[in-house]
């Protein structure tokens, strides 16, 4: 699998890294922030100490969205500035202004496939807000919205017999390349718990395309609804937007979490964001969309935490045990607690494991760990958390990392990976070699020939991936088989699975979405 990813070859076009580069340091050098920041900085008042951390605690409250917002573009600025460095040394190389890259894979901890250097996942998806004119026509006028990736990568066509359904700039057709095509899986996530779960009228909703547009349309219903609720102040696109971010709370999405999440970027989810508790636990009484999430959670979340319980009752050491259901690989995960031990006078620091070892191993961090705090933090030392058990005054619950927050969203994205993985193989049992993938986002040239090969494989992919989920329901029925409540679970969702795929004309279809790459609009002139 990892070689027939490795064998695609994509160009850089080395004239718009170039450019977009650019285009974020200008926009860095014109931000207000620094002129801000040096303005407040001439007048404070630093004779005092204490007044001047006051003052400015105070002044980076005042203006904290703005100066996040020069974060992120410094951060985007200096990354970009260094890929803009590595593609000009290379330039030699380039044909056309073109420059052919590859990248190495390797499998991640949740078993989704990650590139090794400089590829897609470098660059955003989102599009530009700018529509570029591109080229005035007798009777039309043909402009073009693109995204970073559209912008940056091309390939070789499929078929150069194939129709092109896009126009491209003349430098791109001149080096006999043409743009990328994503498709994008909608609400992948979501549709994986239903279908696995065995929930028929979940799924179909998920896979009809609109359930974003369901959840978002919920959040006026609900505040009418529940007072502790209230509706942010966001337009349609923003809210839509931010249910993307919501559709994480089936597998263990902290609630605060997302709250600032959304509030720490106005710009893309609006403001007013808080109380998402209230939202889905008392708003699934009154809409079906968050219905569909506050179920999902309760049995997929309580399954998986239920398991992680009795993994923990049998063995301290052992974890979690499965196989993958697309390669049929034993994976083990068995993460140790770990914290920072200073190296005696030296200004170094490891992260140790914590508990006594057995042989090689440490105890698995099951439900987090116990830190200290207060002024005697750095004397104390941190400890593994039993489950039960209240942590002490003086104490915190670090659960970031535990078996317990990381199974169920880890199940999940094995299984995204699993259909990736498939559809991975048929894109090349049928003869496609460049092409790359973003999780579920699948890239491939923009002919009519790949992109047909490319909607067939992921309706086709929909079976074998659905028969191999039998190896979840066998780990699931290993340690939770004689649960008193999650036992049955177990048992019907497998009973579910059985029927369906003992009829065998009843696959799941994922619904796709089209990423921006490259748009083209055709207006009269």
């Amino acid at each position: 699998m990892i070689a027939r990813l490795q064998r695609a070859c994509l160009f850089l076009d080395v004239a718009a890294i170039a450019a977009y580069a650019k285009s974020l340091r200008d926009q860095v050098n014109a931000h207000p922030w620094r002129p801000m920041l040096r303005a407040w900085e001439q007048q404070a008042n630093r004779r005092d100490r204490d007044t001047y951390q006051t003052d400015r605690k105070a002044f980076m409250s005042e203006h904290a969205e703005l100066h996040r917002e020069f974060l992120s573009l410094s951060g985007q600025s200096n990354q970009l500035a260094a890929i803009a460095r590595a593609v000009r040394h290379q330039r030699r190389r380039a044909v056309d202004g073109f420059l052919g890259i590859r990248t190495g894979y390797f499998r991640v901890r949740n078993r989704r496939w990650q590139s090794r250097h400089f590829w897609t996942p470098e660059s955003s998806s989102h599009a530009d807000t700018a529509v570029t004119e591109f080229e005035r026509l007798a009777d039309a006028r043909v402009s073009i919205e693109t995204s970073a990736r559209g912008d940056w990568f091309y390939v070789k066509p499929f078929n150069a017999d194939a129709r092109q359904p896009l126009p491209e700039p003349s430098h791109v057709s001149a080096a006999g390349l043409v743009p990328i095509y994503g498709a994008d899986i909608s609400s992948s996530m979501v549709h994986i718990i239903a279908v696995l779960l065995g929930r028929r009228g979940d799924e179909a909703v998920v896979s009809s395309g609109g359930f974003k547009d369901g959840l978002a349309a919920a959040v006026p219903k609900v505040a009418d609804a529940v007072p502790e609720f209230r509706a942010p102040d966001s337009d349609p696109k923003q809210r839509r937007k931010a249910m993307g971010v919501l559709q994480n709370i089936p597998y263990g999405a902290g609630y605060g979490a997302m709250a600032k999440g959304l509030r720490d970027d106005p710009a893309a989810y609006g403001t007013g964001w808080s109380n998402l508790r209230a939202f889905i636990e008392q708003g699934q009484a009154h809409d079906a969309y968050v219905k569909i999430l506050a179920d999902m959670r309760a049995e997929w979340l309580g399954a998986c935490r239920a398991l992680v319980e009795e993994a923990a009752k049998r063995d301290a050491y052992a974890g979690v045990s499965f196989v993958d259901p697309f390669d049929g690989a034993v994976v083990r995960w068995h993460t140790a607690g770990r914290a920072r031990v200073e190296l005696g006078s030296l200004p170094l620091t490891i992260s140790a494991p914590l508990g006594k070892p057995r042989g090689s191993e440490y105890p698995v961090n099951y439900f987090g760990v116990e830190r200290p705090v207060g002024r005697d933090r750095r004397t104390r030392t941190p400890k593994l958390h039993e489950n039960g058990t209240t942590v002490p005054l003086g104490w915190r619950l670090d659960a970031k990392g535990s078996l317990s927050n990381m199974l169920a969203p880890c199940l999940i994205h094995t299984l995204d990976a699993a259909f990736a993985g498939c559809v991975i193989e048929l894109l090349a049992a049928r003869g496609l070699r460049d092409f790359a993938i973003v999780h579920d986002c699948f890239l491939v040239p923009a002919d009519d020939d790949a992109t047909d090969i490319l909607h067939q494989a992921i309706t086709d992919a929909g079976r074998p991936w659905f028969l191999s989920l039998h190896h979840v329901y066998d780990m699931f029925d290993a340690y939770l088989g004689k649960h008193p409540v999650y036992g049955e679970r177990v048992r019907q969702w497998r009973q579910s699975w059985k029927q369906r795929s003992d009829a065998g004309n009843d696959w799941p279809e994922f619904h796709l979405k089209p990423e921006t790459t490259q748009a083209w609009k055709i207006e009269p002139a």
